[in-house]
């Protein structure tokens, strides 16, 4: 019966902010975004891309191993 209630409690606070965030939607005029949030974007947009580079260099090294031949070993002489 508690998981009811708390499956109840989540779906109410999800209607709820749902329905606050579509009476949001509609900001005043001129009332863009500021400065914090055009900073906090670029940041993120910079975190991206620097995760970005090294996957793909790591991607295109993985790629390169499967369709690469094998490097064949030479057997070591045994002078015994």
């Amino acid at each position: 019966m508690k998981r009811n209630a708390w499956v109840t409690g989540v779906v109410g606070a999800g209607a709820w902010l749902a329905a606050h965030g579509a009476a949001a939607g509609e900001a005043a005029p001129g009332s863009g975004m500021g400065l914090l949030t055009i900073a906090f974007l670029v940041v993120a947009a910079v975190i991206v891309v620097g995760q970005v580079i090294p996957a793909v260099l790591m991607f295109g090294s993985m790629l390169a191993g499967l369709f690469t031949a094998a490097r064949q070993e030479k057997e070591p002489v045994n002078k015994a």
